[in-house]
């Protein structure tokens, strides 16, 4: 760890992690090793391998953020919280920690890459009182904010939450408002919040606009939500707008379509508090302008959508950078020195576990397809196996054979494994103890394969390894669902063949072994 990033070790988090290694140590009377830290959780990962993951980040998060946590959220504040989550990709591991209270409240949350492209998020809330216990948020948002699964785990199990409940929930508001305070770019804030919030571009104050504002919070004056030409409005201090910083502009105009709040003075309508927006439109060039207007104007120039109150403002948009304890040019240095590394190291455990998860909340949904598997597993190639060097997908050969998956390992004598992908809900075996027919199809299809690779090693698939012949492997079902017997029968199939037939637990727990070994490796590939 970089020493810059350590500053942080007092805090809540540093002492959670004191905690947690204590612990361990007493049990072993001396210090133990990365591996024996993960050993020791091993049991609780079999039984609660959520609660398990969660210590692990804790022993693995480099730092923490101050953010201050609430006890409930309006509902509007909820659903433009969870838009603003949505839109950004995941963050894989935060910390974040509220002492403003009694008693310190930490939360740590862990994303992932849900199969619709979308965001998903586990997050744990700690006190040093309850420690090693905690509560656990599920948070899975949708473009569609309303469609949006929020959960908590109860003594009965998970519990579903509507957007108006995870509004009053404590623990929910407080998973939702660390993830939104982690959030890069241009995030939206509830206008209560404005009072405690200042900004090197804040643009200067319009009395007129204030005055309308003011009426408008105390019911005397009217919005209406509609679009206008873009020639009719202006901005209230021009010369501030030049002032801008126009990569901020760029940066900021997928969020200018909610509107810009404006009043008319006879000629124009004028924009004061959306500077970024109104230069976003700019750009884009756009004919028409989403704005809400304050008080009265004249009728035709506006095509007016709604009419209402002060529920029609448009949310105000902060742009932050990700924070980083110790900014420094030292600091600037290192990472650019990381990033051109990056791509030669493997994964940090916890980016790897952050990946173990999301694969197991896919194969625990009822019906995974299979498309949805070969994504996934293409999106981390690493899950197939360390040893392997590149992954092609969907490679065509022969007359019309397509292999999902060729895996590829470039060493003195290459390797080359070509795979099939079943569904995981597919049974194995009938009650007698043979193989289904799905599975004998699947590996008939794979010996096909092989056969025709070492047959003609000048095709291109296979000479690109120097005509090495390819093994061949059937991922499919669920071991959960295998008895002992059938594990044996399984076993006994795969030595007798050239094509191995595996599960897709086997390929997590492999994954998984994985994982505890990087704990103690940190070798580059």
């Amino acid at each position: 760890m970089h020493p810059l990033l350590d500053q942080y070790r007092h805090t809540l988090l540093g002492r959670l992690r004191t905690k947690l290694f204590s612990r361990i140590t007493r049990r072993l009377d001396r210090i133990p090793t990365q591996k024996e830290l993960w050993s020791f959780l091993m049991p609780e990962w079999k039984r609660n391998p959520l609660a398990a993951s969660f210590h692990f980040q804790i022993l693995h998060l480099p730092g923490s953020r101050r953010v201050s946590f609430p006890n409930s959220l309006p509902p509007p504040v909820l659903h433009t919280h969870l838009e603003d989550i949505v839109l950004r990709e995941p963050i894989w591991s935060l910390f974040a920690e509220d002492d403003s209270g009694g008693e310190p409240i930490g939360c740590i949350a862990i994303g992932h890459t849900r199969p619709n492209g979308e965001p998903g998020y586990y997050a744990a809330l700690y006190t040093e009182r309850d420690f090693p216990n905690c509560g656990f948020i599920s948070l899975a948002p949708t473009r569609n904010v309303n469609d949006s699964h929020i959960a908590e785990l109860g003594s009965d199990g998970w519990v579903e939450l509507s957007i108006s409940e995870a509004a009053k929930s404590q623990g929910s508001c407080i998973a939702i408002t660390a993830i939104h305070e982690y959030l890069p770019g241009a995030v939206r804030v509830p206008l209560e919040r404005i009072k405690h919030l200042g900004s090197e571009d804040e643009p200067p104050t319009d009395p007129e606009l204030m005055r309308r504002l003011e009426r408008v919070m105390t019911g005397k004056l009217q919005l209406a939500k509609g679009t206008v030409s873009r020639d009719l409005v202006r901005l209230f201090d021009e010369g501030f707008g030049k002032t801008l910083d126009p990569r901020k502009v760029a940066q900021l105009v997928d969020r200018i379509d909610d509107g810009l709040l404006v009043y008319w003075n006879g000629a124009h309508f004028i924009c004061s508090d959306d500077y970024y927006g109104y230069l976003g439109y700019q750009l884009l060039k756009r004919d028409r302008v989403n704005v809400v207007v304050i008080g009265d104007f004249p009728r035709d120039l506006v095509i007016v959508e709604l009419i209402g109150d002060e529920k029609l403002l448009p949310p105000v948009l902060i742009s932050r950078e990700t924070l980083t304890p110790g900014e420094t040019s030292e600091l600037h240095e290192w990472r650019a020195s990381e990033q051109q590394t990056s791509k030669r190291r493997l994964a940090t455990p916890t980016d790897l576990l952050a990946r173990w998860v999301g694969f197991a909340d896919l194969l625990a949904e009822n019906d995974p397809s299979e498309r949805s598997l070969h994504d996934y597993l293409l999106s981390c190639p690493i899950m197939l196996g360390a040893s392997w060097d590149q992954v092609e997908s969907e490679v065509w050969f022969g007359r019309g054979y397509r292999a999902d998956l060729v895996l590829r390992a470039n060493r003195a004598l290459p390797t080359v494994r070509l795979i099939e992908l079943e569904r995981p809900n597919h049974r194995l075996f009938t009650k007698d103890l043979h193989e289904t027919a799905m599975v004998t199809h699947a590996v008939q299809q794979v010996n096909d394969w092989v056969r025709y690779c070492r047959q003609n090693p000048d095709d291109p698939v296979i000479a690109a390894s120097g005509g090495v012949s390819p093994d061949g492997v059937v991922i499919i079902g669920r071991s959960r669902y295998l008895n002992e017997k059938e594990r044996e029968v399984l076993a006994h199939n795969n030595q007798g063949r050239d094509v191995k037939v595996i599960t897709f637990d086997e390929l997590l727990d492999d994954f998984g072994t994985l994982i505890l070994h990087r704990l103690d490796d940190g070798t580059e590939v």
